[in-house]
């Protein structure tokens, strides 16, 4: 099944967050080798030049290194990882809370909900 693209978003930034989802899961470990951008605009049907994009971002972060002689390796920086992690799972909360105050349901609500979501899970 083809990845579906959010028509609007630009595609660089949902491809940077894909390849981080996949750092942040062990996917693509620390220190190791990624994908090559065509194997990745292969696998997303995608522009090289957007995935291309996508990595000078990440390593504009840290997050990736390129090598003159290996390639693109996830970085051996642990904290850093963590850092980036915490930061996306902040973003995540911050949307979710919006969207729940958008339709009126309180913080007490919204903890009592995702905690029994996470129950029934």
């Amino acid at each position: 099944m083809a990845y579906v693209f959010n028509p609007k978003l630009p595609i660089y930034l949902q491809m940077m967050d894909i390849i981080k989802e996949r750092i942040f899961n062990g996917t693509y470990n620390a220190r190791e080798a990624i994908p090559s951008v065509r194997e990745l605009s292969g696998e997303f049907s995608l522009n090289p030049n957007t995935v291309q994009r996508a990595f000078r971002e990440l390593e504009d972060t840290g997050l990736i290194i390129t090598h003159s002689t290996i390639g693109r390796t996830v970085t051996d920086d642990d904290q850093l990882i963590e850092r980036e992690r915490e930061k996306t799972c902040s973003k995540i909360i911050e949307r979710m809370l919006l969207e729940m105050e958008k339709i009126g349901i309180d913080e007490s609500e919204i903890v009592s909900r995702v905690e029994k979501k996470i129950k029934n899970k």
